[in-house]
């Protein structure tokens, strides 16, 4: 799978684009529909918006505080299962699977998990491996 594929379900990710820095997935957008000059303050060419990477978060990555605050925009099913169970092994084999509920993968995605392996696919940078996490 591509990032172009699901780019629309990650605006407001981060993203580190070629010869550039790191920018928002919006500011990207907005430089391109607008040929904007200026992005984040500074000077950009429009054409170096088509060599970016989204900064992605793998599943791994989650707090057990972070997934305590996540559990009312989940399913009930989803929580119990998690709370009981290996929350990675569960969220993950969902993921595989492809039996992630919507109401999941929404909370998921809002958070700037992978869930289509683009980490793995070379689509997206892993935030846990940059110096600077950009979701910390």
């Amino acid at each position: 799978m591509k990032f172009k594929d699901v780019a629309h379900l990650y605006i407001g990710c981060k993203c580190k684009v070629e010869d550039f820095g790191e920018v928002s997935y919006d500011e990207i957008l907005h430089g391109i529909k607008y040929n904007s000059p200026l992005v984040g303050g500074k000077k950009f060419d429009v054409t170096s918006a088509y060599h970016f990477k989204p900064i992605l978060r793998p599943l791994s990555d989650m707090t057990d505080e972070e997934f305590d605050s996540m559990k009312d925009e989940m399913i009930g099913e989803t929580v119990i299962a998690c709370t009981i169970y290996n929350r990675k092994l569960v969220l993950e084999n969902r993921v595989g699977t492809n039996s992630l509920y919507f109401k999941d993968g929404i909370a998921l995605m809002k958070r700037y998990f992978d869930l289509f392996n683009l980490i793995g696919a070379g689509e997206a940078i892993d935030a846990t491996t940059l110096e600077n996490n950009p979701y910390k």
